[in-house]
Formats: structure tokens, sequence, C-alpha cells
């Protein structure tokens, strides 16, 4: 990513002319029908056909998950239904889209018919991307929001990255540390949907201050200084996404460990905490969504497992459109010929996840890059669904580590290494 962008490269694209070979195709396909239709007849799937993943933002709000003006506040409720899947779907919707092959369609499209972004056509956005250029910046206008992201669409700008520095951007503005002077005569007010498009703009073309912002909420704070790293969340550099680990503990942990930086989807973990068991790999309890007790176990499986699913080229929304672990194993077993059990299955995962460890042990990253921002771990909300909760990520990774069997830093043991074959550890 980084060689490309350097040579100004969005994109290569190759189309196979070959089909991709199965060990047992008629199986495989059979079986892939049958999951396809569980999935559309779901729960969870006929909710996100009609509502997209920005459905989730009312029921997310009401859990405390919602990350509003910056991680300070913990009720919206106004404001953030303004933004919801609902009423996107009364207002702006016009279709749906689906990822190649999928049962679902949870892709939203959109037209914007009044107001200043009257005429804008085009994909919707999701809920990280409402939630980021929404409540995170205290704005509740849903056609400004829709505006935002067909910006950052065109300039291949992560939606959750964007909103997270426009609202580090708005805070230190807030707190002095920032003038008109600096941001282009731009007055960085919360709520303020009109400058949060303006500031959009200026970072896709990295343009007077925007050039600032285009490099992340961490150097940005690094070079605005002033304290202002106490307003930047990210893990490892990469900026926070949209939930807040006051309002499930074991975010904290998946956050923390993940191998990208904070990244909610590489293992999102709320969804055993809300209720999503597996059984079968000993994920059937658990336990209350503030207690410490068992988040790094937790963790630690479901973590191994999606490295298996996202190896598989499976999204992970069909877990919640009713797949289980003996179903993504049955797959596997057709696609390749493979005779693997389930604890085979799952050593793969933990392989893949201690791998991409090891690799970021060589580049320096230890428990002291696992850790939450500030404000998460000393600021309890006053109000909403996880008011006066803060995270014991200490506990929880104490736990996980002895869980993974790394060492008291997060780096993995001889004894691991080898127990995983990975030798060139």
């Amino acid at each position: 990513g980084a060689v490309m962008g350097s040579k100004n490269l969005k994109a290569i694209a190759v189309r196979g002319t070959q089909e991709v070979k199965v060990a047992k195709p008629e199986e495989l396909h059979q079986l892939a029908g049958e999951l396809a239709r569980r999935a559309r007849e779901s729960k969870a799937g006929k909710y996100l056909r009609d509502y997209g993943t920005a459905g989730g933002m009312d029921p997310f709000h009401e859990f405390g998950d919602v990350p509003i003006k910056n991680w300070k506040q913990g009720f919206w409720e106004e404001g953030c239904h303004k933004v919801s899947g609902q009423v996107m779907r009364e207002t702006i919707l016009t279709g749906r889209y689906a990822c190649k092959r999928c049962p679902i369609g949870c892709g939203r499209l959109i037209e914007i018919k009044n107001g200043p972004y009257r005429g804008l056509k085009g994909k919707g956005p999701e809920y990280e991307t409402a939630a980021a250029l929404g409540p995170l910046c205290l704005i509740d206008d849903l056609p400004a929001i829709a505006k935002a992201n067909d910006l950052c669409n065109r300039y291949g700008l992560d939606t959750i990255s964007t909103g997270v520095v426009i609202a580090f951007a708005f805070e230190c503005y807030e707190e002095g540390l920032i003038t008109k002077k600096e941001t282009d005569g731009i007055e960085l007010i919360w709520g303020d949907a009109n400058s949060m498009v303006k500031m959009v703009e200026k970072i896709g073309r990295r343009e007077g201050f925007g050039n600032l912002l285009a490099e992340g909420c961490k150097r940005a704070a690094e070079k605005i200084g002033q304290g202002a790293d106490r307003f930047a969340f990210h893990i490892k550099g990469l900026e926070l996404p949209m939930h807040d680990p006051r309002s499930f503990a074991s975010w904290a942990v998946s956050f923390g460990t993940a191998s990208r930086g904070a990244c909610h989807i590489q293992a999102p973990t709320f969804w055993v905490e809300r209720g999503l068991t597996f059984p079968a790999i000993g994920l059937d309890n658990p336990g209350d969504r503030f207690a410490a007790e068992g988040k790094g176990r937790l963790t630690k499986i479901f973590q191994d497992f999606c490295e298996v699913v996202e190896s598989a080229g499976i999204c992970k929304f069909a877990l919640y459109g009713d797949f289980r672990s003996q179903h993504i194993l049955s797959l596997l077993r057709c696609a390749t010929g493979w005779d693997l059990g389930l604890d085979e299955m799952m050593k793969i995962g933990e392989r893949s996840f201690n791998l991409k460890r090891l690799i970021n042990c060589k580049c320096g990253i230890s428990k002291k890059d696992d850790i939450l921002p500030e404000r998460i771990l000393t600021l309890p909300l006053t109000e909403g669904g996880t008011k006066g909760y803060l995270p014991d990520q200490e506990k929880m990774l104490k736990e996980y580590y002895q869980v993974r069997e790394w060492d008291e830093n997060g780096i993995p043991t001889a004894k691991k290494i080898q127990e995983l074959s990975l030798k060139e550890g």
C-alpha cells in the first residue's frame, strides 16, 4: 500500500480467465446454496437487507456503543437516530447493492433531492461512516454525511479515519490549540456539517490544514503538540472504529491486540457479548458485558476463528447470518479436500494470528502498543448505556497474554512459536 501510494497508483485490476478448481464442486455448490438460504432467512440477514449496517445505530446507541463528540458524550438519542439506517430508508434510499454472490445486499444506494447536496447519487454511508462523520463530530445532518462519504470514496479516504481526525481537529479547535489561522479560516465547531464536508475536501486534496490532517490523528497530534495527543484516538497509529470499549469489555482487548491497530472487524467480539454463540469452539457463555473475567479467553478464541473466516474469503456478517464454526469447516473441506477437524481448523487461525504478531514484534510492537487511549481508560461517561463503566484493560490483557501463551510483554514465547511450527519467528 505504501509503495503504491508513493507512486500515486490507486489500484491494479486483473481479470482472470480460468475457474478456481475445488475438490468437491457439487457438494460445495449444494452447501453454499443451503447457507445462502440460511443467511437470507435469518433475522440479521433480513435486518441488514432492510436497513443496512447503519441500521445498527439505534441499538448500538442504546448499549452506549456509539462514540459521541470524540468519546466525551454518552447519550444523543435524537441525533443518532437522524443518521440511522431507518431514517436513511425513509428519506434518501433508492435501492441496495450487494457484494458479488451475496444473498443479503446490505449496501445502500441513495439520492439527495433537496438542499445544498441535491443531485448527489451513489452509494450511501455504512454504519461506521455515519457514526464517524456524524455523532463523533456531533453532526446529525444525513445528506451532509452522504456527501462526505461520496467525497471519501472518490478521494480514496477511509471514512473511519477521516471522521476521527476531523473530530480530533474539532476538539483541538475547541481547546484553543489551533485557530482559524491554522484551519484556513474555517471554524471547526461541533455539529457544523458544512465545516466537516470542507475538511474532507481539504484532506482529500492535501490542501492547507487538510495536508496535516491527512497524516492521521497520531502524526497530526505530534505536529500540533500542546497536549493534542489527548484528543487523538488511535492504537498503533490506526484511528479507533465507531465502537466504544466502555460498552463491551472485550473491545478493549480486541482493539488493543488487532494486528493492524484499532480494528473492529478483525474480530468483532461484541457480537459474542451480545449473544452470538459458537459452542463448538468454546464460545457459549460470554458473561456480563462489563465484566473483565473471561474476556481475554473470549477474544483469543474469536480472533483465531475470524482468521479462518477471513482467510477463506467469507464475509464475517455471514456469522450473523446463522453460519457457525461447523459450517465454515464443511466449506473448507469441500473446497480443499482436506480431512480437517475443528481443532485443526482453529489451529490454522491461531497460527495466522501469531504470525502477524511476530511480524509486528519484529517492528518493535509490544504491550506498550496494545493500550487504549487514556480518555477511554480514565473518563467514565455520565449518561447513556455505558454510564460509569471503565474497562479494566490491564486485567484483560494479562489474561489474554496467558491464554495466548505470550510473555507478559505481549510477545509469543519460544514454546508457542515451536508448537505452531513458526520457525522463522
